[in-house]
C-alpha cells in the first residue's frame, strides 16, 4: 500500500458532526466538507462496513474502497464529501440497521476523478422495414475513495 502524508483526524470527524440535523432529515444526498490539497492522505484501517445510499443506488463500502457512482454535479476533484444516508453499519461486534437510516452515522469520501464509462452501443432494427437506428452512449461517472465511516466503533 502506498504511503500518504495526511491523516484523517478527529477534527474531520468533528466537522462531520457540524452538518445540521435538519439537513440530514431533509434527505441531503451529500455535503461538501472542503478540499484536500493533493491526493495525499492516509486512510486508517477499520474493520467496519456500511451500506450507503448515493442517489438511487446503494453501495456496500469499507474504508479505503474505491467506488464508481453516477456523476455528482456539484463535486469537484479533491473535494471531501460527507454522505449521511447510511442504511446499515456493521463490524465484528455489532450490526446496526437503520429505519430507514442510521442516526448520526455518515460516510466520508474524497472525489478522486471525474470520468466517463465505456461506450454502450444502442442498435435498433425493425425487420423487413429497412429501418435501423445506431447510437452510442457514455455515462459520466465520479470515482470516490472512502476515507472514514462514522457511527460505529
Amino acid at each position: 500500500m502506498a504511503q500518504f502524508s495526511q491523516v484523517v483526524t478527529s477534527a474531520d470527524r468533528a466537522s462531520a458532526g457540524d452538518v445540521s440535523e435538519e439537513a440530514l432529515d431533509n434527505g441531503l444526498v451529500f455535503h461538501v466538507m472542503g478540499k484536500i490539497p493533493t491526493l495525499s492522505y492516509l486512510v486508517p484501517p477499520k474493520e467496519v462496513f456500511a451500506v450507503v445510499q448515493i442517489g438511487a443506488h446503494q453501495h456496500k463500502v469499507t474504508t479505503d474502497d474505491v467506488i464508481y457512482i453516477e456523476k455528482l454535479k456539484n463535486a469537484d476533484v479533491n473535494d471531501k464529501l460527507l454522505f449521511p444516508q447510511v442504511l446499515l453499519l456493521g463490524s465484528r461486534s455489532a450490526t446496526v440497521v437503520g429505519r430507514p437510516v442510521v442516526p448520526r452515522a455518515c460516510v466520508i469520501a474524497v472525489v478522486e476523478q471525474q470520468t466517463r464509462d465505456a461506450k454502450v452501443i444502442v442498435f435498433k432494427k425493425r425487420r423487413r422495414k429497412n429501418s435501423r437506428k445506431h447510437a452510442g452512449h457514455r455515462q459520466e461517472l465520479t470515482m470516490l475513495r472512502i476515507l472514514d465511516i462514522i457511527g460505529v466503533e
